[in-house]
């Protein structure tokens, strides 16, 4: 039954705001329908697959993404296309391979957070083993994730480098550059990098990009249940400790371990004992 207030509240056919049948239409300028298309591309287990293992920010090839998802290479061909066709792949061709790799850092975060859900709230009994392997550190795409990637951020916190932007006081004030800076006021771009962090990621040799990216933003970890680091200064981390051998890259592409190398530096230079770090596994 419309009633009359029902009436009363829609101007030329769409739904004023507050009222009741306001409540029944999308929220945002994506469709229902949209959404759902997504979500089937990425419901598939093997087009799943393809996608967890891009994380690790390498191109893979058709065939290496196969036999992980443990489908042949013509159905893999047919996966692939579809994931191309939604956007969600880019394919770059090297003589006569082609590689793949996801189509930019949403498609990370949509992995992330489908992940964390999974975890979560998700079926139990999810692939058992999975979250061990990759729960002490992993390529977050292209930022560190894991236990060791939460102890940085907290490490960075409790050491001044970066702080709140509700903290206040002369040694939190934000760098004036376009480099170190960003406007977002989002839960996840909370934090900003202080005079004492830029001092820090000079001694480490870190070069924080520009770019449109946040500089510094928050990633919830799925295997640790709190955030780590990530944006453009997350990523930069993650590449010096990888120039500096701290962390090596396990087989899978996706893992990391620790060097003795990056035992000591992490100790010495980030003040982060490997030791005292609590991992949670399932």
């Amino acid at each position: 039954m419309v009633t009359p207030d029902a009436v009363e509240n829609r101007v030329g056919g769409v739904a004023r705001p507050g009222s009741p049948t306001a409540l029944l239409q999308p929220t945002t300028s994506v469709q229902p329908a949209a959404i759902a298309a997504v979500a089937a591309l990425v419901g598939d287990t093997a087009r799943a697959s393809v996608l967890v293992a891009l994380m690790g920010s390498d191109n893979l090839s058709a065939s290496v993404l196969a036999a992980g998802a443990g489908v042949s290479a013509s159905t893999m061909s047919q996966h692939l296309s579809k994931l191309k066709a939604a956007g969600l792949v880019e394919c770059e061709l090297q003589g006569r391979n082609r590689y793949y790799r996801l189509a930019d850092r949403s498609v990370a975060d949509v992995v992330e957070a489908v992940t964390l859900c999974a975890r979560t709230i998700g079926p139990a009994g999810i692939a058992p083993g999975y979250h061990a392997g990759l729960s002490v550190a992993r390529m977050c795409y292209d930022h560190l994730g894991g236990a060791l990637g939460v102890a940085l951020f907290e490490a960075l916190k409790r050491n001044g480098a970066i702080a709140s932007r509700a903290e206040g006081g002369s040694r939190v004030q934000p760098v004036r550059t376009e480099a170190v800076e960003t406007e977002a006021v989002a839960p996840t771009h909370r934090y900003r990098l202080t005079y004492g962090g830029m001092a820090m990621l000079g001694d480490l040799g870190v070069v924080l990009p520009g770019g449109n990216r946040p500089a510094l933003r928050t990633c919830r970890d799925w295997s640790q249940q709190a955030s780590h680091l990530a944006g453009r200064l997350g990523a930069a981390l993650l590449g010096r400790m990888l120039e500096l051998r701290w962390l090596c890259r396990g087989a899978d592409r996706r893992s990391l371990t620790v060097t003795s190398e990056g035992r000591a530096g992490l100790r010495l230079r980030l003040d982060i004992e490997l030791s005292e770090i609590t991992v949670e596994l399932d």
